[in-house]
């Protein structure tokens, strides 16, 4: 910004160089002197961020919602040693402070999450669904009601009563399943679903809050378990697969509601890909 030939005249002409890093060595966004004792259960471990994290949600929500909403983890990259540090290897940047953010399709956020090990107070109207479900619930407080607004998760998040109780709320759910979170369906056990042909595909509904929850259960590479409070595996359609033994493609059955999925989930994903594009070349002390 202050670069002789290629620095930028407004910042050159509001402030020096020397006042910017005077003023970035001592800056503070909250009074330290209401901060609670570092031994108090009660402390928040993000005091010293927390006016600036409500600020900046609360200006992300001042853009209109899209009625497709996704919600995931994303890692702010990080090589600083701290206890917050999280390492997940299924992400661009393994290592670094986890957020969790719900985003539309189009990679917008809308609001975010800092996981720092302790989970925030829920309201009083609000039920006790775990803390994966508790993350999705926070997330979803100024989601429209009753406008067919619908949220994507995969199966970190994904439970039976979190989706009977956001149905109720009026936002619709779809997501992966993990099969241990549904000790009570008569599901096949995986073994037995992969000697089935490809494409084998077989449903389940339940009533969870007075909504219809359907869990359909299909053979592809390998078995995905999937549920919804607004669709199911019909209407049937076909894709194409490539088939290893005949060493061909070949077309099998896909249910409706995994072609859905495919669609809408990612939008976190885009998220990190948009900001991968735009470096921060700013560097902090290690």
């Amino acid at each position: 910004m202050w670069h002789p030939v290629l620095g930028y005249e407004v910042v050159k002409d509001c402030m020096g160089v020397n006042k910017f890093q005077a003023l970035r060595s001592v800056i503070h966004f909250n009074d330290n002197s209401t901060a609670k004792e570092p031994t108090d259960p009660d402390r928040d471990r993000l005091f010293k961020i927390r006016p600036l994290i409500e600020y900046l949600n609360q200006r992300f929500l001042s853009v209109p919602m899209r009625p497709t909403l996704s919600v995931d983890e994303q890692i702010c990259a990080t090589k600083t040693r701290h206890h917050m540090r999280q390492y997940n290897p299924r992400k661009p940047h393994k290592w670094g402070y986890k957020l969790f953010v719900i985003c539309d399709d189009n990679g917008y956020a809308y609001k975010f999450e800092i996981y720092c090990g302790q989970e925030p107070p829920k309201l009083q109207n609000e039920p006790q669904l775990g803390t994966t479900g508790n993350i999705v619930v926070r997330l979803a407080r100024e989601v429209p009601r009753n406008l067919n607004y619908t949220i994507y998760c995969d199966n970190y998040y994904s439970s039976i009563p979190l989706f009977g109780y956001l149905n109720k709320e009026g936002i619709l759910m779809l997501g992966t399943f993990r099969q241990d979170r549904l000790p009570d369906f008569p599901l096949p056990p995986k073994k037995e679903m992969r000697k089935t042909n490809r494409g084998s595909t077989e449903e389940y509904t339940t009533t969870e809050n007075d909504s219809c929850i359907s869990i359909v259960t299909w053979h592809d590479n390998d078995v995905v378990t999937i549920g919804s409070t607004f669709c199911g595996a019909l209407p049937m359609e076909t894709i194409q697969r490539y088939d290893r033994k005949e060493k061909q493609y070949i077309v099998i059955q896909c249910p409706k509601i995994v072609k859905i999925y495919n669609k809408h989930m990612g939008g976190v994903d885009l998220m990190d890909s948009h900001i991968g594009m735009h470096h921060i070349k700013i560097k902090s002390k290690k």
